[in-house]
C-alpha cells in the first residue's frame, strides 16, 4: 500500500487547512501585539536563548527566507524602540549579536500573557479530545517540517 503524503487529495487537504487557519495566528498576533511577525520570533529566540543573546546569523536562519536588507531594517528598528540592542562578538568582529534588553523581555512576556488569555477564552469551546488532538498534530508538525 502506498504512503498516505503521494495522495495527492491529501496533500492538497493539508494544504488548504493551512491556508484555512493561517488568517487566523495573524489575527492573534495582530490583537495581542503591535509586533511584527519577524519581531515575534526574534524576541522567542532571544527570550529563549540562556543568555538574552543570539547571533544575527542564527536569527536569519531562522526567518529564511528573509532578505538580509529586511531582517537589518527589523533589527535596526527594534533597536531603536530599545526592544534589542546590537554588539560585535568578541571573539570574531565580523559576527554581530542581539542582545534582548529589559524592554524587549517585557514586549515578548507581554505577548505571551495576553496571547494566553485570548487561547485560553477561545479554546475553552473545544472539548477535552479536541484539545489534545490539537496538541498531538504539533508533535506531528515536528516531526515532518523539522528538517526545513
Amino acid at each position: 500500500m502506498e504512503p498516505l503524503l503521494k495522495d495527492r487529495e491529501t496533500i492538497e487537504k493539508i494544504l488548504e487547512g493551512m491556508r484555512r487557519v493561517r488568517p487566523y495566528f495573524r489575527k492573534l498576533f495582530a490583537l495581542t501585539s503591535e509586533l511584527s511577525d519577524p519581531e515575534v520570533v526574534i524576541l522567542a529566540r532571544l527570550a529563549e536563548s540562556e543568555d538574552g543573546t543570539i547571533s544575527v546569523k542564527e536569527i536569519f536562519e531562522a526567518l529564511h527566507p528573509i532578505n538580509p536588507s529586511k531582517l537589518t531594517q527589523v533589527t535596526n528598528e527594534m533597536e531603536e524602540r530599545g526592544l534589542i540592542t546590537k554588539e560585535r562578538d568578541k571573539r570574531d568582529r565580523r559576527r554581530v549579536n542581539l542582545i534582548l534588553t529589559d524592554a524587549g523581555r517585557e514586549a515578548y512576556y507581554a505577548l505571551e500573557r495576553e496571547m494566553a488569555r485570548l487561547l485560553a477564552r477561545h479554546f475553552a469551546k473545544a472539548s477535552s479530545a479536541e484539545l489534545q488532538l490539537l496538541l498531538d498534530s504539533f508533535l506531528v508538525w515536528e516531526k515532518v517540517l523539522g528538517d526545513l
